[in-house]
């Protein structure tokens, strides 16, 4: 599935959020070490105008084409 840069930005940033936390407070996160691996739990929305969804954090988050994040 193709992203838009925007979209991948923002995957970048929640990943990169959540190793930074775990770290932080020596704390495990469910997020997968590799960004690529995190990268390929990316799903398709239907008729979300090419919206993302991602599992993070024990959460579903959506990823606008314009990388607006939200839950």
């Amino acid at each position: 599935m193709k992203l838009t840069k925007p979209q991948l930005q923002s995957l970048y940033d929640k990943w990169s959020l959540a190793h930074s936390y775990a770290a932080q407070h020596d704390e495990e996160t469910d997020v997968p070490k590799s960004f690529l691996a995190f990268r390929r739990t990316v799903q398709p929305t239907i008729s979300m105008d090419d919206a993302v969804v991602v599992e993070w954090t024990n959460i579903w988050l959506v990823i606008e084409t314009d990388g607006y994040t939200h839950s």
